[in-house]
């Protein structure tokens, strides 16, 4: 009798203990989940605030100096899908140019001389 009290003892203990720690991982696995949806949400509001301050040119608009790099040999294989302009942070003028070939995509932004930032 002893031996099936003490064998009962430990399973319920052992039951106890595994609920328990479902509980635990349940909780990290939601705390982890939130703070994923939190970051998606703030790189989508910082995506938002970009996209509100940046207005679509057109190519013609650009500096020569940039219309100068982007049909040179360097981008001549690409193609000139869309051209943004912006205002960084110390007041200037930066241009960001997003370039296709066929399937791939590549967004370049250059300040008013045509140099290449970032």
């Amino acid at each position: 009798m002893k031996k099936s009290i003490i064998a009962l003892s430990t399973m319920f203990l052992l039951a106890i203990g595994a609920a328990n720690a479902q509980t635990e991982t349940t909780q990290v696995a939601n705390v982890q989940e939130t703070e994923v949806q939190e970051s998606v949400a703030t790189d989508v509001q910082i995506e938002q605030v970009e996209q509100d301050e940046k207005s679509e040119i057109k190519f013609d608009a650009l500096p020569s100096n940039v219309q100068e790099v982007l049909e040179s040999d360097r981008f001549n294989t690409w193609d000139v899908s869309k051209v943004y302009e912006m205002t960084d942070e110390k007041d200037k003028k930066v241009y960001e140019v997003v370039l296709t070939n066929g399937e791939k995509k590549a967004t370049y932004k250059f300040d008013a001389e045509g140099k290449t930032i970032g």
